[in-house]
């Protein structure tokens, strides 16, 4: 059992590691092409969700930082992916900005115990039906110009690879069914992805 926390220590470590560079790659992708095609919004509104209930979950059932702390930097490289998106999209709309004062109410009322468990609880099952909404959406986004656009394949690869190590954190650390399925699920759909990405390849330059 000790060798397998060791080895489950050594996952999460490299997965943390890894998620302090691992959307750079989309950020820098986007500033390339000087578009989002292949991207979606609502998908990335959907991964902050994920990534903010998942947080105030592990928080307020006080696990061990490390099983969770990629989500905090996560989120906000999501922050700055969804910045550029609504930037080039021109989508500084009142639904966007509705996202953001939602999102910033909840931070506050979780960080300051504000909020009861139990929706903490009933938000964090709803994580499983956005990660598998915001995947399809990805999906379908690519699927539809039939390229890659703008998306990262590095970074939906090294993105695949944490869910993979998650998997295992989650099963030797914190023994949560509903927090290993979520891994399952989105592992399985961000492979998709990176699959998708590789198929496509390279965009095609015009003019």
């Amino acid at each position: 059992m000790e060798s397998l926390l060791f080895v489950s220590k050594i996952l999460s470590y490299s997965v943390i590691t890894m998620c302090l560079w691992v959307k750079l790659p989309q950020v820098a992708s986007i500033v390339r092409a000087g578009n989002t095609q292949g991207l979606s919004l609502r998908g990335y509104w959907m991964d902050m969700a994920c990534y903010v209930f998942g947080t105030s979950y592990a928080y307020y059932l006080n696990n061990p930082i490390s099983t969770y702390a990629e989500s905090i930097i996560l989120a906000v490289q999501t922050v700055v992916i969804i910045g550029a998106i609504t930037y080039y999209n021109k989508q500084w709309n009142a639904e966007n900005l509705l996202y953001v004062v939602i999102t910033a109410l909840f931070l506050t009322g979780s960080i300051s115990f504000v909020l009861p468990m139990f929706l903490i609880r009933q938000l964090h099952m709803l994580t499983l039906p956005l990660a598998v909404s915001s995947k399809l959406s990805q999906i379908r986004a690519m699927y539809k110009i039939k390229s890659r656009g703008a998306v990262s394949t590095l970074t939906w690869a090294a993105v695949t690879y944490g869910c993979a190590a998650r998997m295992f954190t989650t099963w030797v650390e914190v023994k949560d069914p509903v927090v290993f399925t979520s891994f399952f699920v989105s592992f399985g759909l961000n492979l998709v992805i990176t699959l998708q990405c590789l198929y496509y390849g390279n965009p095609k330059k015009t003019g």
